[in-house]
């Protein structure tokens, strides 16, 4: 039995592994809540909130210029009524 939150959340990921960003942008709605930090940091330039698809996109392209992922691997999911939780091995260097 699969769970639709988990089959979305699957697909967003393996969009993110490909490079797609078109479908990852197709799976949120117009007004997402994005954050990469609860706050806004000069740590990275992806860090903070990206509030609705444009900003959203210009988390993945802040990403994209400024890091190479060597490694994106879904360990496992899991799902209870609200919330979708993944245990994620991610590498990355920055360019």
């Amino acid at each position: 039995m699969t769970d639709p939150k988990i089959d979305a959340v699957q697909a967003i990921y393996e969009a993110f592994g490909r490079g797609d960003v078109a479908t990852i942008l197709d799976h949120v709605r117009d007004d997402v809540d994005w954050a990469s930090e609860a706050f806004s940091s000069k740590a990275a330039p992806w860090h903070g909130v990206h509030k609705g698809r444009g900003e959203v996109a210009g988390f993945f392209q802040a990403l994209a210029e400024s890091t190479e992922v060597t490694d994106f691997t879904i360990l496992s999911m899991a799902a209870n009524e609200t919330d979708v939780f993944a245990a994620i091995r991610f590498g990355m260097r920055s360019r």
